[in-house]
C-alpha cells in the first residue's frame, strides 16, 4: 500500500482520530503545529497554498484567524479533501507538481507543506521547493515542517516500530491503521539536508522545534507528557540544539526569494 492508498482508506475517520477526547496527544500536537505555522503571520487578502491539505483542517483554523484570503489546497489523496468542507473549486487533486501549472507566476503569498514532507523523496522535495520559488510572489514564504532524524524520538519511534511488526504484535495493536505500521517508505530529515535542497537564493529564516514529548509516555500519560515538554521549553530556547535533539519535528520558515 502506498502513502496515497493509505490516506484515502483511512479519510472517512481521520479527523475523530485527532479529537481531543480520543487522542489528546495527537490533538495537541496537530494544534501546536498550527498555531506555530502561523504564528506573526498575517493571511489576511493573502494568496495561499496548502500541500497536503488533507481534510482542510489548516484550512478551518485559517477561516477562524481572516475572513479574507485566497486558498488554495493540493492533496494526492481525493477521499481526504472529500472530507473537508474546502469549497470544491479550490480542492485540487495530485502533487503540487501536478498542478502547479495552474498558478500564474511569482503570484503566492505563503505556501504551507506540513506533515508532507515524510511521504516524499529528497527529489521530490527539491522539485517542490523549487516549484514553489518560481510561483512566489516577493517576499513569499514557505512554511514547511520535517520529521527530525536527529532526534531521541526518532530511535523510539524506530524501535516501536521494529515491535509492531513482530509477529503476533501487528494484529494485537491495530498497526494496519496507523502511519508506523505501513510498509510505505518514509523520509525522516535533518535541517542540512532540508537546507541541502534549497533552490538558490532561498533561506530557512527561521525555525521552530515541534513536540517535545516521546513514546509510548505521549500515549499512555498525555498529562505527564506535555508537563515535561513545557518545562522543556522553559529552561531552552527554540534555537537550542538541546530542545532540536528533543524534538520530533522541526517546523522551517523559508524565504523563498
Amino acid at each position: 500500500m502506498d502513502a496515497r492508498t493509505y490516506f484515502d482508506s483511512t479519510a472517512d475517520a481521520y479527523d475523530a482520530k485527532y479529537a481531543e477526547d480520543v487522542s489528546p496527544f495527537l490533538h495537541h500536537f496537530f494544534m501546536r503545529r498550527q498555531e506555530a505555522a502561523i504564528d506573526g503571520i498575517d493571511i489576511a487578502h493573502k494568496r495561499i497554498w496548502d500541500i497536503g491539505a488533507g481534510t482542510g483542517q489548516l484550512f478551518r483554523f485559517f477561516s477562524a484567524q481572516a475572513d479574507t484570503f485566497d486558498y488554495h489546497a493540493v492533496d494526492v489523496a481525493r477521499q481526504m479533501l472529500d472530507q473537508s468542507n474546502i469549497p470544491a473549486e479550490r480542492r485540487h487533486v495530485g502533487t503540487f507538481l501536478d498542478v502547479c501549472q495552474l498558478i500564474e507566476a511569482r503570484s503566492v503569498d505563503l505556501f504551507f507543506m506540513l506533515g508532507v514532507t515524510t511521504y516524499m523523496t529528497d527529489s521530490e522535495i527539491r522539485e517542490t521547493l523549487a516549484a514553489m520559488q518560481a510561483k512566489a510572489a516577493p517576499g513569499a514564504i514557505a512554511v514547511i515542517t520535517i520529521t527530525n532524524r536527529a532526534s531521541v524520538e526518532f530511535v523510539l519511534q524506530r524501535t516501536a516500530e521494529a515491535i509492531l511488526r513482530l509477529p503476533g504484535v501487528s494484529a494485537l495493536a491495530n498497526s494496519k491503521t496507523r502511519v508506523a505500521g505501513q510498509s510505505f517508505p518514509r523520509n525522516f530529515m535533518t535541517l542540512k539536508g532540508l537546507k541541502s535542497l534549497l533552490p538558490s537564493e532561498a533561506r530557512i529564516a527561521s525555525i521552530e522545534p515541534l513536540n517535545q514529548t516521546f513514546t509510548p509516555l505521549n500515549r499512555i500519560a498525555t498529562g505527564p507528557s506535555l508537563a515535561i515538554e513545557r518545562g522543556i521549553q522553559a529552561i531552552t530556547s527554540s534555537h537550542s540544539p538541546i530542545r532540536r535533539a528533543l524534538s520530533s519535528d522541526v517546523l522551517a520558515r523559508i524565504a523563498l526569494n
